[in-house]
């Protein structure tokens, strides 16, 4: 899905099961889904965040 989605980023976390990373423990993955949600600004580049 994330290559079919032009200008689109992925943020990863390494050992998070399907796609409960954010509100996880993560600072990493909450930081930049925050940032998206509230001010509609995507990381620069796909992220992996640490595990």
């Amino acid at each position: 899905m994330h290559r079919a989605l032009a200008g689109s980023r992925m943020v990863t976390q390494p050992g998070a099961f399907r796609h409960q990373a954010y509100q996880n423990r993560s600072a990493c993955v909450d930081d930049a889904v925050h940032r998206y949600l509230l001010d509609g600004v995507r990381p620069a580049t796909d992220t992996t965040c640490p595990a």
